[in-house]
């Protein structure tokens, strides 16, 4: 494939197609390796130990890099912030909207970069601590508001959308209800986030342990304990809600009568289900679901029903 046509994909297509295309292509050598781990997953013994010995916590973690994290300098955030609102801008029914509302905006980045493409955009965070002055400065109507509870009038805005956040509200049903209810009859909801709580790094624990499906594998005050000895910050587990894929998808059944899906798609993660293999008995004693353990994260376009 040329470098023009590469370009033209990239501006012509949402980031989460063009992530499962390329997973589709370069995941084709780590479906033989799925298949083995489903079967052993399957036919796994639910009365073997559902952790591993802590002892093997120092060998395992040798084995692993530390997981790359995206930066949170001035210049990341900015460029993110861009690239995040183009991909909005893609999605069916973004631009002709005018009026946008992020839920869990944090910095405000995505916003600051919608309002500078022309739109009237809110974000909202529990937190307001995360806001960008330079957000601020360019008056972003960033809002601290519970997600849960919004104050806003119904059927507000044209154009809701959630990044990386569904996996950390307490209630994502709460959230979705309201989405849907301040969102405008024919206006749309788009949520992407990940990764999910069963897939490898779904602890987010990644900048502290580096060892994938660490919180299927380990007892969690093991892993505290194991930290603590090694003087670093400890994992935060009401960090994210720990909701099983099923939960999600049967979150989305129950407001089929207020919503159609538009889009949407799910991105895996293949490279560790060698340690499904290994050790079957710690992953099925948390899901009998495989794909829970597979499936890193997810991306939904709603519209509301006029």
């Amino acid at each position: 494939m040329t470098r023009g046509l590469k370009s033209l994909i990239k501006r012509a297509l949402p980031r989460d197609t063009i992530s499962k295309l390329h997973y589709a292509v370069f995941s084709l050598p780590k479906v033989p390796a799925m298949a083995k781990a489903r079967r052993i997953f399957s036919a796994s013994n639910l009365a073997e130990p559902a952790h591993l010995d802590p002892s093997l916590l120092e060998s395992m973690e040798s084995q692993y890099q530390f997981k790359h994290s995206y930066g949170y300098d001035p210049e990341s955030t900015k460029a993110r912030g861009m690239d995040r609102a183009l991909q909005i801008l893609k999605r069916k029914g973004a631009r002709s909207a005018q009026s946008f509302l992020e839920i869990g905006c944090w910095d405000g980045m995505v916003s600051f970069a919608l309002k500078q493409l022309g739109k009237q955009v809110t974000g909202i965070d529990l937190r307001p601590d995360g806001f960008d002055e330079r957000a601020i400065k360019a008056s972003v109507n960033l809002v601290q508001m519970d997600a849960e509870h919004m104050t806003f009038e119904d059927s507000t805005f044209d154009f809701v959308f959630s990044y990386g956040s569904f996996e950390h509200f307490a209630d994502p049903g709460l959230v979705l209800k309201e989405a849907i209810r301040v969102a405008k009859p024919g206006g749309y909801i788009y949520v992407e986030f990940g990764p999910l709580y069963y897939s490898p790094y779904g602890e987010h624990a990644y900048h502290l342990i580096p060892i994938p499906y660490c919180h299927v594998l380990f007892d969690k005050p093991q892993l505290n304990a194991y930290l603590e000895a090694a003087g670093k910050d400890l994992i935060d587990f009401d960090h994210v809600n720990q909701w099983h894929l099923k939960q999600y998808c049967d979150l989305w059944k129950r407001h089929s009568g207020d919503v159609d899906i538009v889009q949407q798609s799910r991105l895996l993660n293949l490279d560790h289900v060698g340690l499904i293999s290994k050790h079957p008995e710690c992953f099925r004693a948390k899901s009998s679901d495989f794909d829970d353990f597979i499936v890193a994260s997810l991306a939904v376009l709603f519209r509301k029903r006029p």
